[in-house]
């Protein structure tokens, strides 16, 4: 998965932000500045916790790493969005920061619709939306939203799929 910063419809911004999935762990995460000479573009490695452009955002939530946290439970099905979905409780194990994230996953489509991230002392501190998902021709695009309790803002991120080729 690769996130491009810029804004809607530009060409894409100064730093390349790319989220390597892996099979066997999390993801691991990686940013290049374009912005520099070839010789010195070369992709850094980026911590979980970077935000993207400021915004609420933060690298781990984009690539999910919360699916590979050590204790994971489905705690039943609800309606998100006007769809069932199975509910899945995803715990860190951590004292600090976000230690548990509750996901709400479309039982046909597979895909995430919504979550909630919560501190040890179960105040949530964010949550996640899928606030658009269609296909366009040979492409799908979704539109995404994050609101952050503990600083009152939302961001919201579009994405467009690659074009056919």
């Amino acid at each position: 998965m690769e996130y491009r910063v810029g804004a809607a419809g530009s060409e894409p911004g100064p730093e390349v932000w790319t989220i390597h999935h892996r099979l066997d762990g999390a993801p691991r995460y990686e940013r290049q500045n374009r912005a520099r000479t070839a010789a010195d573009a070369s992709p850094t490695v980026a911590q979980g916790s970077e935000t993207l452009g400021g915004g609420d955002f933060e690298l781990w939530e984009l690539g999910m790493e919360f699916l590979h946290w050590p204790d994971q439970r489905l705690r039943g099905r609800e309606l998100s969005n006007g769809r069932w979905c199975q509910v899945l409780e995803s715990r860190s194990g951590r004292p600090d920061g976000p230690a548990v994230v509750r996901s709400w996953i479309d039982e046909n489509l597979g895909v995430l619709l919504s979550a909630e991230v919560y501190d040890a002392r179960q105040r949530r501190l964010k949550q996640f939306s899928i606030t658009q998902f269609r296909e366009q021709g040979d492409r799908w695009s979704c539109s995404v939203s994050m609101v952050d309790d503990r600083r009152g803002t939302k961001t919201e991120l579009s994405f467009d799929g690659p074009a056919p080729k």
